[in-house]
This record gives C-alpha cells, structure tokens and sequence, in this order.
C-alpha cells in the first residue's frame, strides 16, 4: 500500500457535512471563474451545478474510493452530460484534485479553530489539534482513505504534497512555541512535526480501509493513544497529555 501521500471530507469529517451547501472558497484554474457581482440566472445556475459536481464526486469516493469516481458515473450523478463536466474540469485528475485541496483545505482550517478554541499553552492547543486531526479522519471513513492516501493521479498527489507541508507547518508552529517555552526539550522541530503526521496517518489507514470503527470507544482509544504517542514522541510532559 502507497502511503506517501498522506491526508481527508465526507459527511462528517475529512468530511464534507455541514459544509456542503456553502460556497467553497478554494477555485481551480481549470474552472471559470463568475463575477460575484452580477449574480445573474446564468451565474447562479453554473454555480449550482458546480456544487452538484463536486457533491457527485464526493459520493463516488465515499462509495467506491478512486476507482469509483469516473466522469461517466460523475456527470450521471450530478445531473450533467459528461460535457457540461468537462467544461467545469478539463479532466478526471483535475476534478478529483480540487475536491481534495477543498477538503483539506477545510480541515486544516477546523484543526486551527479546534487549536485556538482549546486555549492555554502551545501543548494543550497541540493536544486538541492531533485528536481533532484523529477524530475527524475516522469519521470520515471510506471518503477519508480515498482522499488521503488511495493511489491517484500526479495532480491529485502533488496537492497531496502541498497540504501535507501545511499541515506539518501547523504542528511545527505549535512545537516551536512549545520548545521556546521549556515544555518540550531542543530538538528538530521540522522532524519532529513531519514524523508526528506521518504516524498519525500509517495508524489511521487500516482501519478506515480495512475494519472501519463503528464504536465510540474504539474511536476514542484510538485517538488517545495516538495523542499521548506523539507528546511523548515530542518530549511533552505527561501533564500536558489528553484529559
């Protein structure tokens, strides 16, 4: 199994959910891009059955990963010719890899929101950002495998590439603090945030691919050890771990 590329949405977590219905904020260059100013018939139109598109992606991957999403089945479910497709995305890479920068785009921001809502010291916001991190790729399940890490296109895996730079980037802002405050020893911060992500992504595939977790519990202990693996990893105090 291919897990250089590491990251997820669905209806819940690496997740499409309660965002769904709202405008994404990510545009492809692929994909023309109408004057927010003159909302015309035509405009809102187009902008609608965008939506539908990136939505009938979304589904094809949650239900059968890579190899389920192709324009045929896409354009079907989104109520489109497979033309009227591909005038919004020149091709199938271009397509799948806009609904993954959309979605990880989101998540990162929800473990940022998830960080700074928790408070206190850069070790209590990086607690709250890993097991956010955890809880939101397990919920999304069988989309969050085909996202993060199924085999896909040069498009799709270069994306991938990005955002694994800015979430490590995010976890390394959290280390650095935490080093210069004396909570964690000297050490490779870069390396560290790196490895941090990359274990927290090996540990989270089987399950989402292979035995999905259907209990809270097993959730729950899933994600705590994956936090308190990494805090000690990184040198944390035990008092700084999970509550």
């Amino acid at each position: 199994m291919n897990h250089d590329s590491q990251f997820t949405s669905s209806p819940c977590g690496w997740q499409t959910g309660s965002n769904r219905d709202q405008e994404v904020r990510v545009t492809p260059p692929e994909v023309e891009v109408e004057d927010a100013r003159t909302p015309t018939p035509a405009v809102r139109r187009r902008k609608e059955r965008h939506l539908r598109i990136l939505r009938a992606t979304e589904d094809c991957l949650r239900e059968d990963g890579q190899t389920g999403a192709q324009m045929a089945l896409i354009a079907v479910r989104a109520g489109v010719s497979v033309g009227v497709l591909y005038k919004h995305y020149p091709s199938r890479a271009a397509l799948i890899a806009d609904v993954y920068e959309r979605t990880a785009a989101r998540e990162l921001e929800e473990i940022r929101q998830a960080a700074q809502r928790a408070g206190g010291g850069p070790i209590v916001r990086l607690t709250q950002a890993l097991r956010t991190f955890c809880d939101r790729a397990l919920r999304g399940g069988r989309f969050t495998y085909a996202i993060m890490v199924e085999p896909a296109e040069a498009a799709v895996e270069e994306r991938r590439r990005d955002y694994r730079y800015r979430f490590s980037a995010f976890f390394a802002e959290l280390l650095n603090e935490a080093r210069k405050r004396e909570e964690i020893p000297d050490q490779d911060i870069e390396l560290a945030a790196t490895g941090a992500l990359a274990a927290m992504v090996e540990v989270l595939v089987p399950p989402l691919l292979h035995d999905p977790c259907t209990s809270m519990d097993k959730d729950n202990a899933v994600i705590e050890g994956l936090v308190r693996f990494v805090l000690r990893a990184v040198g944390a105090e035990p008092s700084y771990g999970p509550r």
